[in-house]
């Protein structure tokens, strides 16, 4: 009896560090298909840079905290199940209006002032936009899509306190500059960005449109990119 359990506990050790080389095989293979830095990955999920090199490449930790799976299936559009989640915690999806698209609205503030991380711990709701008006009027071709409420004046006259705003997820290179949402690893802010041509090593300028508000210089390096500003909307 003691020699069944001792080969069940085994043969359950033994499934579970194939699930978890599947996990690690298809993540390998979504990073290289999208050239994703692990260190900046890593610093996508709140981890020092050296987090997801050494879950990849050395297996610690043995299986992702379940916070950790969330956000990482989050960034990688997929599904939490495939990255080692039991199926019996996904929660049925709200049924969708044909032709709608429903977008998570997140408690974030995005100002220079309180804030929180984009993430699916800050899902308060969803609100219901046309696929045609997103592919066609916004151009987008992704899901990775998120709503927040800006917060503070600094934006002014372009984005005022009160305005929701369109978080594209999906696009954080800052090689053309824009207006981004930023977390900073405390809060997150909005601002417009613009890289520093010739610095080494590279470096950023964060602007505000509001010129009571000053700018300021940081390395690219620091600058945790949630995702571009592409829509905004407010009450008139």
């Amino acid at each position: 009896m003691q020699e069944g359990k001792s080969y069940a506990l085994q043969k359950s050790r033994s499934d579970s560090v194939k699930a978890m080389d599947a996990v690690r095989a298809l993540i390998e293979q979504i990073v290289k298909d999208r050239k994703i830095e692990l260190a900046a990955l890593s610093r996508e999920l709140g981890k020092n840079h050296a987090y997801m090199q050494q879950f990849l490449k050395r297996g610690v930790p043995g299986k992702l905290p379940e916070d950790v799976r969330s956000r990482l299936a989050e960034f990688l559009g997929v599904d939490e199940v495939a990255l080692g989640a039991p199926p019996s915690r996904r929660e049925p999806e709200a049924a969708e209006a044909p032709g709608y698209f429903s977008i998570p609205v997140h408690d974030v503030r995005a100002s220079a002032g309180q804030g929180a991380m984009i993430d699916v711990e800050s899902e308060v709701g969803r609100w219901p936009f046309p696929v045609d008006y997103l592919k066609g009027a916004l151009s987008l071709r992704t899901r990775q899509l998120s709503l927040i409420e800006v917060i503070g004046d600094s934006m002014e006259p372009t984005l005022r306190s009160g305005d929701r705003i369109l978080v594209d997820l999906g696009d954080q290179s800052i090689e053309q500059g824009g207006v981004f949402a930023i977390y900073d690893g405390t809060v997150t802010v909005v601002k417009r960005i613009e890289k520093v041509p010739g610095s080494e090593p590279a470096e950023v300028v964060l602007m505000s449109d509001n010129p009571l508000h000053n700018d300021y210089r940081v390395l690219a390096d620091m600058v945790h990119v949630a995702g571009r500003v592409v829509w905004f909307g407010r009450r008139m």
